[in-house]
């Protein structure tokens, strides 16, 4: 078998593209965590609301109620569209990782 050195030029591109990936991946890796911090406040802020509504002085006063269920309606709505972009940002660095 006939090895075939590598020269210097090709182990440079090689090395500068394997940081350009690692730069990528811890990138990629914050903007993640990010969402994830986002999507736990939302979550956070939406169960308050559901406590809201499970007191009955509240759930009994009309005005109180649906002001707090619009409010709960837009955080689910909110909610799915933040888990959409991070599932695509998490599946973008599962793809990175594994190139």
């Amino acid at each position: 078998e006939i090895v075939i050195p590598k020269n210097k030029a090709d182990n440079t591109a090689d090395k500068q593209k394997e940081a350009e990936q690692k730069k990528k991946v811890q990138q990629l890796s914050k903007t993640v965590k990010k969402y994830e911090e986002e999507l736990a406040k939302i979550e956070a802020d939406k169960h308050d609301v559901e406590n809201e509504l499970a007191k009955p002085e509240v759930y009994a006063d009309v005005n109180k109620r649906k002001e707090l269920m619009d409010k709960y309606h837009k955080m689910e709505q909110l909610l799915s569209q933040q888990t959409k972009i991070w599932e695509k940002a998490f599946n973008d660095l599962i793809e990175l990782e594994t190139v």
